[in-house]
């Protein structure tokens, strides 16, 4: 004959809770109100003549519990590196001009941070300290705000790189390698090296555009 006995509520191992990744909270109480409810379940179980307990179906229940919240958490987590990264890169549908600036602005954000940024018109170097009149200084203004960890390096070269008839940029003193990057213009494809481009500014162009060549 069977009889029925009531028991403690059964505690999750401290080693699966020490072992499992930070959860977010929408996992964490996913995995409260599974627990809750296997719990609360199995607050009753069936003994046989013997006292026998039978737990292996609370055992079950819970594991498929952990298991789900643990999931739900990892799911999470990656869908949020993937987020982060998509928004540390370029927004879709740029020209490669745009992607040009983009990089730019991203370079000057992870040198700079939030401090204003000129162009100094003499020898087109980019500086922050010491902006000075309109005359001989280009105020930058930002167009993608949001924009860091650039593809482009700043590179300390003792003699500036020969391109002809354009003029390199600097930034805080270094020069700006593009490395594999793209130009801008497609008339100007063939121009320059395929493996180590420098970013420059084209001479008697509108809107002093930049290119990496």
């Amino acid at each position: 004959m069977l009889r029925i006995h009531r028991t403690f509520p059964v505690k999750l191992s401290r080693r699966l809770v020490s072992n499992a990744p930070i959860m977010g909270d929408a996992s964490a109480a996913l995995f409260g109100q599974i627990r809750r409810v296997a719990v609360e379940r199995h607050q009753f179980v069936l003994v046989n003549r013997e006292g026998a307990m039978q737990r292996k179906c609370a055992i079950v229940v819970l594991s498929i519990a952990a298991a789900a919240a643990l999931g739900l958490s990892s799911s999470h987590g990656r869908a949020s590196i993937a987020e982060r990264n998509s928004l540390s890169g370029p927004p879709p549908g740029l020209t490669g001009y745009g992607q040009t600036l983009w990089n730019l602005e991203a370079l000057l954000h992870d040198t700079f941070g939030n401090k204003t940024t000129c162009l100094r018109l003499r020898d087109y170097a980019f500086v922050s300290a010491t902006c000075g009149d309109l005359a001989r200084y280009g105020r930058w203004k930002n167009i993608f705000v949001s924009a860091q960890h650039s593809r482009f390096k700043l590179v300390r070269l003792a003699h500036p790189p020969a391109l002809g008839n354009v003029a390199l940029i600097t930034v805080r003193g270094l020069y700006v390698s593009c490395g594999r990057f793209p130009v801008a213009f497609a008339p100007l494809a063939h121009e320059g090296s395929k493996t180590r481009r420098w970013l420059v500014v084209l001479h008697g162009w509108a809107m002093t555009p930049f290119t990496c060549l």
